[in-house]
Formats: structure tokens, sequence, C-alpha cells
């Protein structure tokens, strides 16, 4: 009987296990703070504080003025998209630190040049992010 109650013990704790399957993994959050670029569009597609511009060569720039950051978005039909680029400002002491990251998931060849693609075009955003930039 002893041998019984052992087994049954046993059982018992294999099946608790059993009862409550694990929860899928959660997506893993990138460098740039969300697990890929549609969430990031997600996210600031329903946000009335950001201003929203797009360049000419079809970049999509989005600034979060409370947040110290400018999203820029390729364009659609780029081998890079979807790709984005954060430039993240950060006050310190006496100083401001400016921090990029970038996630690109569109062709990995087109991805090795999403960066120097950026600087093409990071003047044509800091103007318009200028405080003197007229706006249309």
């Amino acid at each position: 009987m002893n041998k019984f109650f052992r087994t049954a013990a046993f059982v018992a704790l294999l099946c608790a296990g059993c009862a409550s399957a694990p929860s899928p993994p959660e997506p893993p959050i990138s460098m740039i703070g969300y697990p890929d670029v549609a969430s990031v569009h997600t996210m600031l597609a329903g946000r009335s504080d950001v201003r929203r511009f797009t360049l000419p060569s079809g970049w999509t720039v989005i600034e979060v003025p409370s947040e110290q950051i400018v999203w820029a978005f390729v364009p659609d039909n780029s081998p890079m998209a979807p790709a984005v680029v954060k430039k993240q400002l950060e006050k310190l002491a006496e100083r401001t630190v400016t921090h990029f990251t970038s996630r690109c998931e569109g062709q990995r060849e087109a991805c090795n040049g999403l960066m120097q693609e950026y600087a093409l075009v990071a003047p044509q955003i800091e103007q318009l992010l200028s405080p003197t930039a007229s706006i249309p």
C-alpha cells in the first residue's frame, strides 16, 4: 500500500506540470526597445503627441518631443524595409549625448548599408526638426 501512495504522489507531481502549460515566450526586445519595426509603427500610430514628416526620398520621420526621440523609417519600397533608425537624446550633467540604434528586417545585404543611407538623409531630418524650420 505504501508503494501505491508513493507512485500516486509521483504521478500527481508529474501531472501538476501538465495541467498548466507554459505560456509562449515573449518576443525578444531589440535594441530599439520593441520586438520589431511593425511594433514601433503600431505604437506611434495611435499617438497625438508626435510630429510626422515624409522626406522627398520617401523616408518617414516621426519625432516624439516629450521623449527626445526621432524615428526614421526607410521607404516601403526599399530593399531594407522594414527598417528604422532611432535617435535619442540623453541629457547628462553638463552635456547631451546622442544615441543611435537601428533595426533592419529587409534584405541582409541592403541592411548592411542602413546607417550609411541614414547619414545621407540626416541633414534633411535635422533641418525639418530645427526650431527655426518652417514646417508645412
